[in-house]
């Protein structure tokens, strides 16, 4: 087979090489534009989690039962127990 001068298999590779660069290009644009967005429940969700972590502020009776805890001395009674189960299912019927 001849190929005469060697044109047409230059062209094609100039044309490969060109559509290459043009790829290369679309995508470092397509990495200098990505941004990221939150939908709305998204943001609705974020809002009660920064509600429920505000709550959990601890107060000075929770300090003072959680060291208590931590040290071994608090204590709750089994009659005290039953009595929070048993006003719990009262409230769930």
């Amino acid at each position: 087979m001849y190929i005469s001068g060697n044109k047409p298999v230059h062209r094609i590779s100039q044309l490969y090489q060109d559509q290459s660069r043009v790829n290369r290009k679309q995508q470092n644009q397509a990495m200098k534009s990505d941004k990221v967005t939150l939908s709305n429940e998204s943001k609705e969700l974020n809002a009660i989690f920064q509600q429920v972590y505000a709550q959990e502020e601890t107060s000075g009776k929770t300090l003072e039962i959680k060291e208590r805890v931590d040290s071994g001395t608090y204590k709750v009674s089994s009659e005290d127990i039953a009595a929070s189960i048993l006003e719990y299912l009262k409230q769930q019927v």
